[in-house]
């Protein structure tokens, strides 16, 4: 199953250490984290340091999907439809 968490949901995960269950979680249910490029930019407005790295430590994971960006999906469309 294909998910998408929230910047709530992903501040939440890092600061109540419940990050390992969750990894237990997500393999238990064979979920594909999508990790769109406009959480990570919200994520990157924290003013809090401590926390903004946290979050990102706790999106971060090499087997999540990075989604591409809007931007580059305009262009492969555009290139669609002009060729």
């Amino acid at each position: 199953m294909r998910v998408i968490f929230d910047t709530n949901f992903w501040s939440y995960l890092a600061e109540s250490n419940f990050e390992n269950q969750f990894l237990e979680i997500e393999n238990f249910f064979d979920l594909k984290i999508i990790l769109p490029p406009s959480i990570l930019l919200e994520v990157q407005k924290t003013k809090d340091r401590e926390k903004r790295i946290k979050t990102i430590k706790a999106m971060a994971k090499p087997w999540r999907y990075k989604s591409r960006t809007e931007v580059d999906l305009d262009v492969d469309l555009h290139l669609k439809l002009t060729h």
